[in-house]
């Protein structure tokens, strides 16, 4: 069974095959298991007023569609600490945001600089929608 739990830190053996490190102490992990085997890894940044979108790696393409399920881990770990604001200018997993329904679109939030278009999802009332019939 796959599992999808937050990390604040990766250890040697998934930096190793994700490449990915931690950067800083905003940084926190998504990531997928199937019992010890590492399946995927999602990256993001979390700060006072919103909160950043890097990343979605996932170990093979078989595995594709688990980098929705690690985007949507992702969401509900940020709504969950009532940060509403996301971001993300990562250009290489545009079709994950899309499908997450990021916008592209200037924003004003406090904290953060960017005065062109990025990626960007209010998180209030995310979790709400009805799926329709």
């Amino acid at each position: 069974m796959i599992e999808i739990k937050p990390y604040m830190e990766l250890d040697e053996n998934a930096q190793k095959i994700s490449g990915i490190t931690k950067k800083d102490a905003h940084t926190f992990f998504m990531i997928a298991k199937d019992k010890d085997e590492i399946l995927g890894i999602g990256t993001m940044k979390i700060y006072e007023n919103y909160s950043e979108f890097c990343d979605v790696w996932v170990c093979d393409e078989m595995f594709k569609m688990l980098n929705h399920g690690i985007g949507k881990a992702m969401l509900n770990f940020i709504e969950r600490r009532e940060i509403y604001h996301v971001v993300s200018e990562n250009e290489n997993i545009s079709d994950l945001l899309y499908l997450l329904r990021f916008k592209k679109e200037k924003v004003e939030i406090d904290g953060f600089e960017n005065k062109n278009e990025i990626f960007y999802v209010n998180l209030k009332g995310y979790f709400d929608a009805k799926c329709s019939d």
